[in-house]
């Protein structure tokens, strides 16, 4: 596991050493400890800040606070922009502790440009980190495909064979009924007024 820490501190900190600016935003969160804990996979490490770089290991006996959540759920946190924070939270990724610390260390992470593959082709060499990254990249497309063609289907499913769901046409028709209707009930109401009235 030992390699696989390394290659996420290459990764985490070659922002950091890059921008020196950036560098000044661990100042304030040095010596806090961040506990990340992955439901799928399963995995568990920390990030220990300090004013020069963020360390990444195994567990230990403080932490200031700890995330658990899957792998899309802090992908989504951290592509997150600020107002969308806490539907990410509502969605799943429990936060523990000090969440002051977890949305400044978030607020970090989004200024920090990190290059997976870059770092991963210092550990295992340029080649194969492409091919590696290349070959997610098609995997993420197939599936976001896959996904969108079952939505497009259940979707179709449901207005057509169970008659679950109504037809667009059927909503603007209903839609446009539902306008006369309250037209026809405001004239109704208007002529009753104007009975009365006499």
């Amino acid at each position: 596991m030992k390699p696989l820490f390394a290659v996420v501190e290459q990764a985490i900190n070659l922002p950091f050493r890059q921008d020196r600016d950036l560098c000044k935003g661990l100042v304030p969160l040095a010596g806090r400890v961040m506990r990340l804990s992955f439901t799928r996979p399963a995995w568990a490490f920390e990030l220990t800040f300090s004013e020069e770089r963020i360390a990444v290991g195994p567990l230990g006996d403080h932490w200031d606070v700890a995330l658990t959540g899957t792998l899309a759920q802090y992908i989504a946190l951290v592509r997150a922009k600020p107002e969308q924070t806490q539907k990410v939270v509502t969605g799943g990724l429990r936060i523990d502790g000090d969440t002051e610390c977890a949305f400044a260390i978030k607020r970090l992470f989004g200024q920090a440009r990190i290059d997976w593959e870059e770092a991963l082709a210092q550990a295992i060499g340029d080649i194969p980190a492409h091919f590696l990254f290349a070959g997610l990249g098609r995997a993420r497309a197939a599936v976001g495909y896959a996904a969108s063609q079952f939505a497009a289907n259940a979707v179709e499913f449901a207005q057509e064979d169970a008659q679950a769901l109504p037809r667009p046409a059927d909503v603007e028709a209903f839609l446009q009924e539902t306008n006369v209707l309250r037209d026809d009930v405001e004239r109704l109401a208007q002529r009753i007024q104007r009975l009365r009235s006499r």
